[in-house]
């Protein structure tokens, strides 16, 4: 596989339409986060010795759940670097997105009489990024706002400079954690800006390879069976092996190796299937966030797992695995019904009053971005 410049015939194309490849591979990782959130937040605890289905499965779901991260912000990074100009309105609507549900959140638990209403807790949940109600939410966010001068930084570098900026903060954020196995000098946001970086890479400059998108998603396939049976074998050494029982997780992260090769081969992959637009389907994806904003909220999470759905109490249930699949599905539906409620009911009654305060701020802004230095 060789990255090149230039416009090659099978290279990533521009397409400002949903492309429903990607709104399944979208719908795919929204899957492995639940599934993950399905392991780490039921309390289940195994015993060393223990290599049953249903230790596997939540290790499969917990992995995968890593790689979602990446995908999400490969996704971004690949439509946005082409977007012009600073869209003020984007970032308030999605700013109104998270407001919705840490607020909404907190009303209904607070009638429910979960939760004892108070100054500090309005304050909480109407400033749901300062407060940090949703990690990747939160990190998104500034993502987003960081992406106009991002977009200006990327497409000021020669094709060779791109390439120098990918690997030296490659090296720092992936290669070395990978080596090392601890955090050097990053933080979620500076992985983010990385992930994005590279797909803008894929967006600005293309690939050009005679792998189809079957032999991409297999390759991916192929990093994730390496990476899960390590994370078998280290069970199985961890069962009377201290140190092997530790590394247990040396894997479950987005960012060492071969997770950023699983999302990068997946990503290319999808981004070459050809299915035809399917406006269900991409109606379905785009609401599909919501799904992570129900159930991954702070005060939801544990709530849900521990208290209603009593997973831990079922760890060694033959049926455990079709119990997951059926948690999954109803929060899915749930949370897409109450998502395309709130856009039809409200945002579309609002967003165009937003659009229209936000032009004045838009030309403001985009005047800064033609300034040159004197």
């Amino acid at each position: 596989m060789t990255v090149l410049a230039g416009h090659e015939p099978d290279r990533l194309k521009e397409n400002t339409s949903r492309q429903s490849g990607f709104e399944i591979l979208r719908l795919l990782a929204m899957v492995f986060v639940v599934g993950n959130h399905f392991g780490a937040h039921s309390g289940f605890e195994f015993l060393p010795s223990d290599a049953s289905a249903n230790r596997l499965w939540i290790e499969f779901f917990e992995f995968l759940g890593y790689n979602s991260v990446n995908i999400f912000v490969l996704l971004t990074g690949y439509f946005r670097i082409q977007s012009r100009g600073f869209k003020t309105a984007k970032l308030i609507q999605f700013w109104l997105q998270l407001f919705f549900y840490s607020m909404g959140i907190y009303l209904v638990f607070v009638l429910a009489g979960w939760m004892p209403l108070s100054f500090g807790g309005i304050i909480r949940h109407a400033l749901p990024v300062a407060s940090g109600r949703w990690w990747f939410a939160s990190t998104y966010f500034v993502l987003t706002l960081l992406s106009p001068f991002l977009n200006m930084l990327l497409k000021a570098f020669s094709r060779k400079q791109f390439l120098v900026f990918l690997a030296v903060t490659g090296f720092c954020w992936c290669v070395m954690p990978t080596l090392t196995g601890t955090v050097f000098e990053g933080n979620y946001l500076l992985w983010f800006i990385f992930v994005y970086s590279l797909a803008a890479y894929l967006r600005l400059y293309g690939i050009r390879t005679r792998l189809s998108a079957g032999k991409l998603i297999a390759l991916a396939a192929s990093c994730f069976v390496l990476a899960y049976l390590i994370i078998v074998l280290i069970d199985t050494l961890g069962a009377g092996h201290g140190p092997f029982g530790e590394m247990r997780y040396y894997f479950f992260s987005f960012q060492r190796f071969p997770m950023p090769f699983l999302s990068f081969f997946l990503f290319l992959g999808f981004s070459k299937l050809r299915i035809k637009p399917r406006p269900f389907l991409n109606a379905v994806s785009s609401a599909s966030f919501a799904v992570y904003l129900v159930s991954e909220h702070t005060s939801v999470r544990y709530p849900m797992w521990l208290d209603l759905f009593r997973n831990r109490e079922y760890i060694g249930d033959p049926l455990l695995i079709l119990r997951c699949l059926g948690e999954i599905a109803a929060i899915f539906i749930i949370s897409i019904l109450i998502e395309l409620a709130r856009t039809c009911l409200l945002e579309r009654n609002y967003m165009p009053l937003v659009r229209r305060l936000a032009k004045s701020a838009d030309r403001r802004i985009e005047s800064f971005e033609g300034e040159k230095k004197p």
